[in-house]
């Protein structure tokens, strides 16, 4: 249905960054339900968020996706190695591909240049783009090959998106805390959804 990830080239790195992402979370969970993982388990891990980080940045999020399936997800809780080795694993690609990528671009964001924003600013204008998020999740009728500058206008203050925004965020809020007593699988994905989605909410850098 989403056509932009695989209409043209670019839009590809966000499928192998996903493939990365999911393979590593599963794979996570699996060793954990054994009392892993295990040094060799932890660098297949590694090796997964390394790959996914370098198609797409947006994937050096995974140990927030780690940490939330640590927590929100339901299983037998055998006694467990402690994770320490695979965070340090995690740690050290996560710096390398960082550094790599400063250096080879000459700065963190490379051409795309943040736009400067103050708190407030960066928080109504991601409640303002709350609703287009769900509007592309439900039903995505206007698709584009290049969302560029523009597409979404910067807010600093209330206005008809923005209360939306405010009325789903709070829908949202109050399904993941609902589904933390008793389905905690269902949490877990609204977990998922946040984490995926901060990168691109202007909270922590607008661009």
């Amino acid at each position: 249905v989403h056509t932009e990830a695989v209409a043209n080239v670019v839009g590809q790195a966000e499928l192998l960054a996903g493939l990365g992402v999911v393979a590593a979370v599963v794979l996570y969970m699996r060793t954990r339900r054994r009392g892993g993982p295990t040094v060799p388990q932890a660098l297949v891990i590694g090796a997964l968020y390394g790959g996914a980080a370098l198609a797409k940045e947006h994937a050096l999020l995974l140990p927030l996706l780690i940490a939330a399936a640590e927590w929100l997800m339901p299983g037998e809780r055998r006694e467990r190695r402690p994770a320490y080795r695979l965070l340090l694993i995690l740690a050290v690609v996560a710096v390398a591909i960082v550094g790599a990528r400063t250096f080879v671009l000459g700065s963190l964001f490379g051409e795309q240049s943040p736009v400067e924003m103050d708190p407030s600013t960066r928080l109504w204008t991601m409640l303002r783009v709350i609703p287009e998020w769900v509007r592309l999740l439900v039903w995505p009728a206007h698709l584009s090959a290049e969302y560029g500058p523009q597409q979404i206008e910067i807010v600093n203050g209330p206005g008809p998106l923005s209360l939306l925004g405010i009325a789903l965020f709070a829908v949202f809020i109050t399904a993941l805390i609902a589904s933390m007593a008793r389905q905690r699988e269902v949490a877990f994905g609204l977990a998922w959804l946040a984490i995926t989605f901060l990168p691109v909410s202007n909270l922590v850098s607008g661009v």
